[in-house]
């Protein structure tokens, strides 16, 4: 859809790495992990150390084996193939990364070791990750702000403030009975008192 009315700036510095939300690769596609990481460099024919041991370094922050260079994109797991997308994403080395639904097609254990991920990057590197989720478990628990849109904007600020029983009805269109993991240690007290 075409935006018709508004902008979005950019702070001048802004450097934007983009992890899609679906990558398909047919497993008879001969492209290795190197050859993916080629299309960053314009004269990708005459790349040589200096871009590997880039690429090395962009895989080794979301803890791919530099062995899997020679593997093919389409013989990854899924989990494999968004690490691989989340080090080409890495490997300009931008401040600011944005998602698309970061886990979709991802197996329960490997949606944690992404998130996990995600929130490891952030504080290494002082990054801002921008995502896009439908998952309340996961902005709870992961998200610093949250901004949420249904045909309209609903919604800013921290989770637990924002997102309230009424902002999730107006969400989602029906009451919603989510109870997130952010509590007092008071309640948590009581709780454990009262069994």
């Amino acid at each position: 859809l075409m935006p018709y009315q508004g902008k979005v700036t950019w702070a001048s510095d802004a450097k934007i790495g983009y992890v899609p939300q679906r990558f398909h690769v047919a497993k008879t596609v001969p492209l290795t992990v190197r050859e993916f990481f080629l299309l960053h460099e314009p004269s990708f024919l005459f790349a040589g150390k200096l871009f590997d041991r880039k690429i090395r370094r962009a895989l080794a922050m979301v803890k791919v084996d530099p062995h899997n260079l020679t593997e093919r994109l389409g013989n990854l797991s899924g989990g494999e193939l968004q690490r691989v997308l989340i080090a080409w994403a890495l490997y300009d080395r931008p401040n600011i990364l944005l998602f698309d639904e970061p886990t979709a097609g991802i197996d329960v254990s490997g949606e944690e070791t992404i998130y996990n991920l995600l929130h490891s990057l952030q504080d290494q590197l002082g990054i801002t990750i921008i995502l896009v989720s439908h998952e309340l478990n996961v902005v709870y628990r992961y998200a610093t702000f949250v901004l949420c849109l249904n045909k309209k904007l609903l919604c800013f600020g921290e989770p637990h403030t924002v997102l309230t029983a009424e902002q999730l009805k107006e969400l989602y269109g029906q009451p919603t009975h989510y109870h997130h993991l952010h509590e007092t240690a008071e309640n948590v007290s009581a709780a454990g008192n009262s069994h």
